[in-house]
């Protein structure tokens, strides 16, 4: 349908497991899709500022808290386990979606562009990092060692790409062969 419309540049949902970005690409060869390869993975929006909310304030008068935490305001459990991170209006995963391992077969399915959420980290070391991989330069083992030097302290995650919770580590071990 988007494509029907004009789209010409579609940014596949992070919730989307490798088989359905598959199976999307081949029914679709002609368009431009990417797929969200870095960052906390939105997961809901309000009208309401559930960050200022969370300090006290009402939208109206939130008094810009969001500033306050620059990578967002982490929310908790009952049982103390990290769960969601509140970004003004956003709410966003706890974990950052890093899909590195996974670059060479989503290049080989026909994904053009990989998209990077700005998080409180160096950005531009993100993007070198991602370029290198996607470039083949960089063995994506060792640029996701690199990445946890550029983000430290923060899990990341690519649960939804293997067809698990979102907040899931699978890691791709390379073969022996």
């Amino acid at each position: 349908m988007l494509v029907d419309r004009g789209a010409s540049s579609i940014c596949l949902p992070p919730e989307l497991p490798s088989k359905s970005v598959s199976d999307i690409l081949s029914t679709l060869p002609d368009a431009d899709f990417e797929i969200f390869a870095f960052g906390r993975m939105p997961l809901a929006i309000s009208a309401r500022c559930a960050h200022a909310r969370a300090k006290g304030n009402i939208k109206d008068n939130c008094k810009f808290v969001c500033g306050d935490e620059l990578d967002g305001l982490s929310l908790r459990t009952l049982a103390g386990q990290s769960f969601l991170t509140l970004n003004g209006v956003q709410t966003v995963s706890h974990t950052c979606q890093a899909l590195l391992s996974e670059i060479p077969e989503l290049i080989h399915q026909g994904i053009r562009g990989f998209r990077l959420s700005p998080q409180y980290c160096d950005m531009v070391a993100v993007a070198r990092i991602y370029r290198s991989v996607t470039a083949g330069m960089t063995e994506p083992e060792y640029a996701l060692e690199q990445l946890s030097k550029v983000y430290p302290g923060v899990p990341f995650s690519n649960g939804f790409h293997h067809q698990r919770e979102g907040a899931a580590w699978i890691s791709k071990l390379r073969s022996s062969s």
